[in-house]
């Protein structure tokens, strides 16, 4: 063999190596992935494993399988018997069903915002509505379970499952 036919055969591996290893991806256990084309979503990968897209036409956008922690800021409420008490809550969601996630919120900083969002929102109207001896008593469970249902109703639009709600410290 030539010392051009094997600079020629050297040139094609290294080429068809660069389009091997852009063809191929890996999903993590932990992970769930979108392939994207020119930005619009071909399909979901849910399974860990090697998979493949086409090379420079696709690329892939993961998401976290794992349960993820959401901790909104502190605020106050005005309780029903007129008396104010600050509220750190913190909740766990899920990502379920990746594409409508990529389609109604996109990024998990925009998730995070929203969910935090309907998180205050749902703990100010059900909180402003008792006592605080009812938010210090066994009744607290009925609450947290009242403000979990009302939140995780309005999150399985956003692809989000959610998972846990509670008040941190009041």
């Amino acid at each position: 063999m030539s010392k051009v036919q094997l600079a020629i055969l050297g040139v094609a591996v290294l080429v068809l190596g660069i389009l091997v290893s852009s063809a191929l991806f890996t999903v993590h256990q932990v992970q769930q992935a979108i392939v994207l084309q020119f930005g619009k979503p071909v399909r979901v990968v849910q399974e860990p494993g090697l998979s493949w897209k086409i090379p420079f036409l696709q690329n892939v956008r993961y998401y976290e399988r794992r349960i993820l922690d959401l901790d909104p800021p502190e605020f106050e409420v005005l309780l029903d018997d007129k008396k104010r008490i600050k509220v750190d809550a913190f909740a766990r969601y899920q990502i379920l069903d990746p594409l409508k996630f990529l389609q109604v919120v996109g990024t998990e900083a925009t998730a995070r915002n929203r969910l935090s969002n309907l998180v205050n929102s749902s703990l100010r109207r059900v909180i402003a509505k008792t006592s605080l001896t009812d938010l210090l008593s066994p009744e607290r469970g009925q609450l947290m379970e009242q403000i979990q249902v009302e939140v995780a109703g309005k999150a399985k639009g956003l692809g989000i499952d959610v998972t846990d709600i509670r008040i941190g410290r009041t």
